[in-house]
């Protein structure tokens, strides 16, 4: 796979899915909690949002090292290893503070962005067909590396 490909499809595979769920956490936390002024509402919603990613994280565990192991030297595989959580109780406690960081600074960004009525009515509609657009991409393009067809090749 050339390293285009390979940049494009991680691009399209983890980079949109990523900010796309936490921009539906966001969305979500937003439209339940009505009064987010205070920190332990806001602690609680950043703590759940690094839960969700933490689970998304470790659905992508097999893709995602078959795409690092695919050009060392990209920065696909600097950038993967990160997200390569069963390398470490230091990278799993990194990618929770990384998520909790950024569930937080999605909610503040999609209260401060959308009004109260389009943030409870349709603001997770549109990510939903982001994510699938994305990944349906991301996999048309990794099919040869993440195929499980013996024959492939």
């Amino acid at each position: 796979m050339s390293r285009f490909k390979l940049n494009v499809t991680y691009f399209f595979f983890f980079v949109v899915p990523y900010f796309t769920a936490i921009f539906m956490i966001s969305s979500a936390y937003d439209a339940l909690v009505q009064h987010w002024d205070n920190w332990w509402r806001l602690g609680v919603g950043g703590l759940v949002g690094a839960g969700i990613m933490m689970a998304l994280k470790i659905i992508i565990q097999r893709p995602l090292g078959l795409l690092v192991l695919q050009d060392p030297k990209s920065w696909v595989a600097h950038f993967g290893k990160f997200f390569l959580i069963d390398n470490g109780k230091v990278l799993v406690a990194f990618n929770l503070i990384l998520d909790f960081i950024l569930s937080i600074a999605g909610i503040f960004f999609i209260h401060w962005l959308l009004p109260r009525n389009i943030i409870i009515q349709s603001s997770l509609g549109w990510p939903i067909v982001v994510m699938f657009i994305s990944t349906a991409i991301g996999s048309y393009l990794a099919y040869d590396i993440l195929s499980i067809d013996p024959e492939q090749r």
